[in-house]
């Protein structure tokens, strides 16, 4: 996975969804999950909420000036990951008895929208663990535990196939989730959790050609969330910067990156009216509205 930072200061999540990362109560604060059924549902959710946004508001048109690649960019992924990466509420998996006899496990995953939109999942799926006899010891250089997890997700009627992969290594996990969409669409999400860091990735492929791709990692640093990500056009490289003042009901984002020695800030101010979200991307110069 391409290791990005990320800091998020606020709530990063989808335009139109409800928060889903639990937040621990240690210092310094960091995002983390309560157990690993969490992790499983959010790397489902957040990635199958992602890759349908794209596909549906289609946000991944370029435009010429700077400014407008790089709101073009943040916006292809802040509206989403932003009600995902919460504060105040977490995602709650429901596990239930399965009702499908194909598989042995069932989670359930029902949230509100900003715009207090239902939205409901079921995730299916049978888990591969190593037996005993073929799981290395811990004490082991090389201790490593690889489990198979295969199923589907069902949303709005619609079933996707689940194919993933959790490995275990002392003190880091990496999870791997790859879910089939509608017209030779797919998309791949992958998390790794070392050291109290965690990091995601997300990809989006047309057959084997892939169409977007973002990462970043999260973690909160002296009341501010901070959102570290990578922008890549044309060879160019910024890393970019999102912050947000830790307090309830914020909506206002810092967006910072430097380039030729030239530091440049954006600022996004969300707003939500008449059952629409919209986000203010402003600068000195420029201001352009976009809508979740």
């Amino acid at each position: 996975m391409k290791k990005i930072l990320l800091t998020i200061a606020f709530v990063l999540m989808f335009g139109t969804i409800g928060t889903i990362l639990y937040a621990c109560n240690t210092s310094p604060k960091t995002y983390s999950f309560a157990n690993t059924k969490e992790l499983y549902a959010f790397s489902v959710v957040s990635g199958m909420e992602l890759a349908l946004s794209n596909e549906s508001n289609n946000q991944l048109k370029q435009t010429e000036s700077e400014f407008n690649q790089v709101v073009d960019y943040v916006h292809s992924y802040l509206p989403t990951i932003e009600g995902f990466l919460g504060n105040t509420t977490i995602i709650a998996p429901q596990e239930q008895t399965s009702d499908k006899t194909e598989y042995s496990k069932m989670l359930v995953v029902n949230y509100k929208d900003m715009l207090n939109k239902e939205h409901n999942y079921k995730l299916y799926y049978n888990e591969s663990v190593p037996s005993e006899n073929n799981r290395p010891s811990k004490g082991d250089d090389d201790y490593e535990v690889a489990t198979k997890l295969s199923g589907e997700v069902l949303y709005n009627s619609t079933t996707y196939a689940l194919e993933g992969v959790k490995e275990v290594e002392r003190d880091e996990i990496e999870i791997k989730f790859t879910i089939t969409l509608e017209n030779n669409k797919k998309v791949v999400i992958e998390q790794e959790t070392e050291n109290n860091e965690q990091e995601f990735s997300y990809t989006i492929y047309n057959g084997n050609t892939e169409i977007y791709s973002t990462s970043f990692g999260v973690e909160v640093e002296n009341g501010m969330i901070e959102f570290e990500s990578e922008y890549e056009k044309g060879g160019k490289e910024l890393e970019l910067e999102i912050k947000q003042a830790e307090k309830n009901n914020n909506n206002k984002f810092y967006i910072e990156y430097e380039d030729n020695n030239q530091k440049t800030r954006i600022i996004v101010e969300k707003t939500i009216e008449n059952n629409t979200v919209k986000y203010v991307y402003s600068n000195n110069d420029y201001t352009v509205t976009k809508i979740a």
